[in-house]
């Protein structure tokens, strides 16, 4: 029975994992693929839903490869009963094909998805492209959770409960859980990628993209070139057609697009499932908010360590130089590593416990060389500016985790100022990120309190909201509310 039971959890969290999806593009499928009738429910579910995951360009394997994506040995166990029987109904359907074996305790087996199953994707988006210029409806169509029940939006955007089953501490009833998104821009967004790829002018309004995917496909090392934009673009096309798709079925007037936030063991909220705008590609969030506001933390995780460290009586020259000159620094560091703007700006935040496209510390490190490679990590590193930045980081983060680690008067656990523990058996990368995080958590709540009704989307150190905020107003909230003197960059999207 315990077995059982713990099979049953997992299938719940692996479905819960893969989000929602309109109903339609299950019957879309079971049209193109009678065969897959004979499935059980479960395993019809998986394998659509796994589909649709990929789609959505965040169903990935953690090898670095985008073209992968994941079927853990558990998930098999869970829905299939059995390795064997995966592979079974994977020959039977022909959607995937292996392509690395799993290495324990680090990664999934990596499958690709074949040219029938892009084909499928690819005909269903573009199906239901027609129907929303003609204005027609699919039939069936309404979202559908992973395992293919009824999706039920929720009022409020921010679920009560953290990942470890615990009450959250952030403030409930702030953001509402339909998030409005510009369904003109978006589609406009499409036919944008599209001029891109087949070497069109560019769509009024869209420079800004084009000059993004230019730049792409004129850089040098690691995910540059040609083939590597031609590739992104492609995806990006994509993922804004399944947002769309979504977005037209969700039983709310106009576009909405569900967004359910869960509070992380350090205190920041993520969005459940796989297809949401706070881990899109950056072009398609900004095409998607066309006339909002983003509101960044300028610097988040470094402007919180300097004043930690200024608190210990530490000086900090290296990240002050940062923090002063940061656009300079970047500049530099991009002719320096050979690397994008934006790179640098992604490896300068990276430096401090490790990339910040995922929730997990391993997957962070790893993702800094995937993205722009060991060689221009290196000469990162050697550069003046980054190196004193390194040096500083080492020196403080003993004396800010020890302050920490006093403070707490539970036995061998840390606590954040958000409230939220950690061990002390951790690496100090994970306590260090534990901490900062938290910081950022409670800055963002203060945020929330001020920006309640205007708020749309979460972005961990940033919001974007639906009309221009009052930055004198909202960096007093931060500094009353954490103690922590932050500055606020506002951008017109």
């Amino acid at each position: 029975m315990a077995i059982r039971t713990r099979t049953n959890n997992h299938r719940e969290t692996v479905f819960k994992a893969l989000g929602y999806r309109n109903r339609s593009f299950d019957r879309f499928i079971e049209s193109r693929c009678p065969e897959i009738d004979t499935l059980k429910d479960q395993e019809k579910a998986y394998m659509i839903g796994s589909l649709w995951g990929w789609s959505t360009g965040r169903f990935k394997h953690n090898s670095g490869d985008d073209d992968l994506i994941p079927h853990h040995w558990e998930n098999k166990q869970s829905v299939f009963g059995s390795a064997r029987r995966f592979n079974e109904v994977d020959r039977l359907l022909g959607w995937f094909s292996k392509r690395t074996k799993a290495i324990v305790g680090k990664s999934a087996e990596g499958w690709k998805v074949t040219a029938e199953g892009k084909k499928l994707v690819a005909d269903y988006l573009q199906r239901s492209k027609q129907m929303l210029l003609t204005g027609l409806e699919m039939p069936d169509a309404g979202l559908i959770n992973g395992d293919g029940t009824v999706y039920r939006m929720q009022r409020d955007g921010i679920s009560s409960k953290t990942r470890s089953n615990r009450d959250t501490k952030h403030s409930r009833n702030v953001i509402d859980a339909a998030v409005a998104i510009n369904g003109d821009s978006l589609h406009a967004f499409d036919e944008a990628a599209d001029a891109w790829l087949y070497g069109e002018p560019c769509p009024p309004g869209f420079e800004w993209a084009f000059d993004k995917w230019n730049g792409l496909r004129d850089g040098r090392g690691k995910n540059r070139g040609i083939d590597y934009t031609r590739d992104r673009v492609g995806k990006a096309k994509a993922q804004a057609s399944a947002l769309l798709d979504v977005a037209k079925c969700s039983n709310v007037p106009g576009f909405v697009v569900p967004t359910r936030y869960t509070e992380s063991e350090a205190g920041r909220l993520y969005v459940d499932g796989l297809l949401n705008l706070q881990r899109c590609y950056g072009e398609v969030r900004r095409a998607a908010f066309m006339g909002c506001f983003s509101l960044d933390i300028e610097n988040c995780h470094w402007a919180i360590l300097a004043q930690m460290a200024a608190r210990k009586g530490m000086a900090a020259p290296g990240i002050s130089h940062y923090l002063s000159n940061k656009n300079t620094v970047r500049r530099d560091l991009a002719v320096a590593a050979g690397i994008s703007i934006d790179d640098a700006k992604f490896l300068m935040t990276a430096i401090i416990y490790g990339a910040t496209l995922s929730d997990t510390i391993p997957e962070n490190r790893l993702a800094i060389s995937r993205r722009i490679g060991k060689e221009a990590v290196g000469m990162a590193l050697r550069f003046p500016p980054v190196a004193a930045l390194v040096s500083d980081l080492d020196r403080v983060k003993p004396a800010v985790i020890a302050s920490y680690a006093k403070s707490t008067r539970k036995a061998q656990v840390l606590v954040n100022d958000f409230g939220n523990e950690i061990s002390l058996t951790a690496n100090d990368k994970e306590i260090l990120a534990h901490i900062l995080q938290g910081a950022e958590a409670k800055a963002l709540r203060a945020l929330m309190g001020v920006l309640k009704g205007d708020a749309l989307m979460l972005l961990h150190d940033g919001i974007i909201c639906r009309t221009k905020p009052n930055k004198t107003v909202l960096e007093s909230a931060i500094l009353a509310g954490t103690e922590y003197a932050l500055s606020l960059d506002i951008t017109p999207l």
